[in-house]
């Protein structure tokens, strides 16, 4: 049975910036207001009055985290992800999608427990692929 994470990739959806959280570094959270030069309007990215944080389990000395889809609210979905296996050094992951779909996903690369890199890496348009993640690369092949 698996064991319950002690820690987590934290991924703010707007700013794009990566942390780790745990008992000893929660993720804290303060009110963030709009800009009084935003009322009326809204520009992605910046006059959000509020933050998105997508949270990913991460083991002791996992190598890899998978963020799922950065532009999406729901970043890893049973309908997305059909499977999903992290060792300490490699990731992989069965990706579902419809036919002529490209899926932009996100996988941090964690060096001594603190995200380092952020890769971007595109599957598609084969209505399934496989992603598979060594080393400093992930790359991602269509299987079906």
């Amino acid at each position: 049975h698996a064991t319950k994470p002690t820690a987590y990739v934290a991924r703010a959806h707007y700013a794009g910036t990566l942390r780790v959280v745990d008992a000893t570094s929660p993720l804290s959270l303060v009110p963030n207001p709009r800009p009084a030069s935003c009322a009326g309007r809204y520009e992605r990215d910046y006059c959000v009055g509020f933050e998105l944080w997508t949270l990913t389990p991460l083991e002791s000395g996992q190598r890899f985290a998978l963020l799922g889809e950065l532009d999406k609210v729901v970043a890893v979905s049973p309908q997305r992800f059909a499977s999903v296996a992290v060792g300490s050094r490699e990731l992989a992951a069965t990706v579902t999608h419809a036919p002529n779909e490209t899926v932009r996903l996100g996988v941090a690369v964690m060096e001594d427990g603190a995200p380092t890199t952020l890769l971007r890496v595109e599957c598609g348009p084969a209505r399934r692929s496989r992603l598979g993640c060594g080393e400093d690369s992930c790359s991602c092949e269509a299987i079906l």
